[in-house]
């Protein structure tokens, strides 16, 4: 690693894989926050394209970035996971590489970590671009969660929306406890996120200082939790290795309310893995034996997940 100042208020850890089409603009919106005390981190998870001449231009041109090639594809679990291990600042936030933030993102969050100590996570309020057409409209998720904390994990859990809140800014110590190694499953930010919450509160910036732009990645639900679940079970039920983590950490109150959350979300996408077995399995059988008419040919939609 090279070009990193020391002892940094904050540090922006930014992971990328093949993301030479946005890298460029994501690293000039870091580099330009008026909050200059910072480091950014890159961590290029084994890129095919441009994303490393890209890197090393900009830490050539900026002393505070340092950039890192992993020799293999670690997958975006431990791909984050290694960034924050290289965190010794107070704060820290990971970024993505095709995102984009106002100048005064960091300085407005981290005004509110200074000011509040109870609170663990702040972030702006986040518009979402590029969202395909779904069913439901999807959401941030990044309301302020300041009550008690059973009270906002149970909160969290019924809303988390598009989970936005997991690129605020943290107090580093507080969010190194709460992100394992072995979260190598879906909705791993879900669980890093209920565990900041047995820490403290987490704040909104009443102002919309972020931009994520979610081009339908995150509605191709299958695609994803066959990456991230690889046993057969774990695609049936995609949410019970995130229970299971949460209901194994001691952190967790095992309390009604929360384990009526998880439940719900374990039946949801229970639902929605058993119509997906039918439409792509059952029903072609069927229509094949001429036991069900075919079905019209519509454009699908989508639906967001975390």
């Amino acid at each position: 690693m090279s070009g990193i100042d020391s002892q940094p208020t904050v540090t922006i850890g930014l992971a990328v894989r093949n993301g030479a089409a946005s890298l460029d603009g994501a690293i000039d919106c870091l580099s330009r926050q008026t909050h200059r005390n910072l480091r950014i981190i890159i961590s290029d998870n084994e890129s095919t394209d441009e994303t490393s001449a890209i890197c090393e231009k900009w830490i050539r041109r900026d002393s505070r970035i340092g950039y890192v090639r992993q020799s293999k594809n670690l997958g975006a679990v431990l791909n984050f996971h290694f960034l924050l291990s290289q965190a010794d600042s107070p704060y820290f936030m990971w970024a993505a590489h095709d995102d984009d933030w106002s100048p005064d993102y960091i300085q407005a969050n981290l005004e509110v970590l200074a000011s509040q100590p109870d609170v663990v996570c702040s972030v702006s309020k986040v518009e979402l671009l590029d969202v395909p057409a779904l069913p439901v409209p999807l959401i941030p998720g990044t309301d302020p969660l300041v009550d008690d904390q059973q009270s906002n994990l149970v909160e969290y859990l019924r809303e988390p929306g598009a989970n936005s809140r997991i690129y605020g800014l943290y107090r580093t110590d507080d969010l190194k406890q709460s992100f394992f190694a072995t979260d190598t499953y879906w909705a791993f930010d879900w669980a890093i996120v209920a565990r900041t919450l047995m820490r403290g509160k987490h704040a909104l910036v009443p102002r919309t200082l972020m931009r994520r732009r979610c081009r339908g990645e995150s509605s191709d639900a299958e695609l994803n939790i066959r990456r991230f679940n690889p046993s057969w079970l774990s695609h049936r039920f995609p949410m019970l290795p995130f229970t299971m983590a949460l209901l194994a950490d001691k952190s967790i109150p095992k309390t009604y309310p929360v384990l009526k959350s998880l439940f719900r979300w374990n039946h949801v996408y229970l639902k929605n893995s058993i119509r997906s077995f039918k439409h792509r399995s059952i029903y072609p059988l069927l229509e094949a034996a001429r036991l069900r008419a075919p079905r019209p040919t519509t454009r699908s939609s989508t639906r967001a997940v975390a």
